[in-house]
C-alpha cells in the first residue's frame, strides 16, 4: 500500500512538472541552466505562482489532495499514534520560542537562496513541535521524539532527541541536536546533529517565514533525478565566525 501511495505521489509530481514546465519562467528571468529537459532560474517576485508554493505549502495540496497526507495534518496524526505507543517516554517541553516549519537553505556563489526542486529539497523540511521533530519525507513524516530542550544562549539551543524507530528498545540512545542562529533578522540556524555514537552533520535551515527574505531558485524539469548543485559550506567554521 505505501509503494502505491508513493507511486501516486511521483505521478502528481510529474504531473505538476509537465503542466508548468513552460509556465513560471519569463522573458526577464535570469537563467542559471537552461535545456529541454530543465531550466534552472532565480526568481525574486514573491508574489509569483512558484514563489507562494513554497510560502504556503498548502496551495499546492490543495491542487493535488493526494499530497494531503505527507502535510501537517499527517503530522498531527502520527503524534497521536507515537503518544499511544509510548506514554510514558513523550512529554511537552519549552522550545524558547524556536519556529515550527523549518526548510532548507542554500549557498550559491557566496549568497543565501531558498529552493524549489525538481522532486525534494535536502535537507527536507523539518517540524518541530513540543514534543518531537519531524523529518518530512516523501512517504510522509518521519518522528523523533524529543528528550529534553536547553536554551544555551540567545543563538544556542540544545535538543536531546530519541530515534523512537531506529532504537525502539533503547531510550538511552540519545542523539543531540544543537541549533545555531546565525542570523537573528532572519533567523538563519545551523543544525548539528551529533549521534550518540559520536558522529557529527550540518544542515542549513530557517524558519518557512523567513523564506521572503531571500530570493527562489527554481529547478524545472522533466527528469525528476535532475537537481542543481550548490555550494559546499564549511559549517565548523561558519559556526565559529558567528
Amino acid at each position: 500500500m505505501k509503494n502505491i501511495i508513493f507511486s501516486l505521489t511521483i505521478g502528481a509530481i510529474l504531473l505538476f512538472k509537465s503542466l508548468s514546465f513552460n509556465c513560471y519562467a519569463q522573458s526577464d528571468t535570469t537563467f542559471l541552466s537552461k535545456n529541454e529537459n530543465r531550466k534552472v532560474y532565480i526568481e525574486n517576485n514573491r508574489k509569483s505562482e512558484v514563489f507562494q508554493k513554497l510560502l504556503d505549502p498548502t496551495i499546492q495540496e490543495k491542487a493535488y489532495p493526494e499530497l494531503r497526507q505527507y502535510g501537517l495534518e499527517e503530522l498531527k496524526e502520527s503524534e497521536k499514534i507515537l503518544k499511544q505507543a509510548h506514554p510514558q517516554t513523550i512529554t511537552k517541553h519549552n522550545l524558547y520560542e524556536l519556529p515550527e516549519d523549518w526548510i532548507a537553505l542554500h549557498s550559491y556563489k557566496g549568497k543565501y537562496y531558498v529552493y524549489s526542486p525538481c522532486q525534494i529539497d535536502t535537507p527536507t523540511n523539518r517540524w518541530l513541535t513540543d514534543s518531537c521533530l519531524y523529518y518530512k519525507y516523501l512517504d510522509g513524516p518521519f518522528p523523533v521524539i524529543i528528550k529534553s530542550v536547553e536554551k544555551k544562549s540567545d543563538n544556542l539551543y540544545d535538543i536531546k532527541l530519541w530515534n523512537v524507530i531506529q532504537h525502539p528498545d533503547n531510550s538511552q540512545a540519545l542523539d543531540e541536536l544543537q541549533i545555531h542562529i546565525i542570523d537573528k533578522k532572519r533567523k538563519i540556524s545551523i543544525w548539528e546533529y551529533k549521534s550518540y555514537q559520536g558522529e557529527s552533520t550540518y544542515e542549513l535551515l530557517i524558519p518557512r517565514k523567513s523564506a521572503q527574505h531571500f530570493d527562489l531558485i527554481v529547478c524545472d524539469c522533466q527528469d525528476l533525478d535532475s537537481e542543481f548543485d550548490f555550494d559546499s559550506i564549511d559549517f565548523p567554521n561558519l559556526i565559529l565566525s558567528h
